[in-house]
């Protein structure tokens, strides 16, 4: 699935853009990202929208840099998939830059998880919520993942997808007016969001300790079998070598006869 034949024109004050959309059925939502810069760094808004195929935008005077997004995954997860960059679209207008949303969604406090970190937010209906991951602070286009996940009334949500080893930045963001479903017949606009910088995940669980203490527990039998059976007989020489390593690691005198 894909967004393509993107074009972007000025229709009276007002910006306007069409397009085609390949895999029709497998999109959930569109994203809309317009900003003064390429990395969309600089008065950048964003808006999201039903399955449709163009769209006219109240958005203020330009120049504008546009790019579209896929929402792409399962209705409760997923990421959103960007086009390329296109514009600056010139666009003269009277009325001011449509104004930033303010973030409504409370955050109680965080948690890191294996691979990402949980937000707990205390709230009992399904709200959807948008995450910004990058490794710089400015939240650069060209570095910044961007996903979403539902809470269906948990009164927590996850943002995965994170590495133990990096550290990152995050912005935590929710739709406005109505954070509970993607949009199917009106257009939402994003809210500002809340930045966290310098946060990291919680570490995986090494699978080679459970391993070590498994070699552990056999090398025990091993030696509890060798008091047990003074005149021991091994099936192969490497079971005796076997036994011998685990005899010179127990540090056990067991004398053979």
């Amino acid at each position: 699935m894909s967004i393509q034949n993107v074009t972007c024109f000025v229709q009276g004050e007002k910006l306007a853009m069409r397009w085609a959309i390949v895999g029709y059925d497998t999109v959930k939502a569109i994203s809309i990202c317009i900003a003064r810069n390429t990395e969309f760094t600089d008065t950048m808004r964003h808006f999201v929208i039903p399955v449709v195929g163009s769209i006219v935008l109240d958005t203020g005077p330009g120049p504008w840099f546009v790019r579209l997004g896929i929402w792409s995954g399962s209705s409760s997860t997923g990421t959103i998939e960007w086009t390329a960059t296109y514009g600056p679209v010139s666009l003269a207008s009277i009325k001011p830059v449509v104004p930033n949303v303010p973030m409504t969604l409370p955050i109680i406090h965080k948690q890191a998880i294996q691979n990402g970190l949980r937000f707990f937010t205390g709230i009992t209906k399904p709200y959807y919520v948008l995450f910004e991951t990058s490794l710089q602070p400015s939240f650069p286009a060209s570095a910044t993942k961007y996903s979403y996940a539902l809470d269906p009334s948990h009164g927590h949500v996850d943002c995965l997808g994170m590495r133990h080893e990096d550290t990152y930045s995050l912005r935590i963001s929710t739709l406005s007016p109505d954070m509970s479903q993607i949009p199917t017949d009106s257009i939402q606009q994003v809210c500002e969001g809340r930045k966290l910088h310098g946060v990291r995940c919680a570490r995986a669980l090494r699978h080679a300790d459970t391993t070590a203490k498994t070699v552990v527990k056999s090398d025990n039998a091993i030696l509890h079998d060798a008091k047990q059976k003074p005149h021991m007989r091994f099936n192969s020489h490497g079971d005796y070598l076997r036994f011998m390593a685990a005899k010179a690691k127990a540090g056990e005198e067991i004398t053979r006869l």
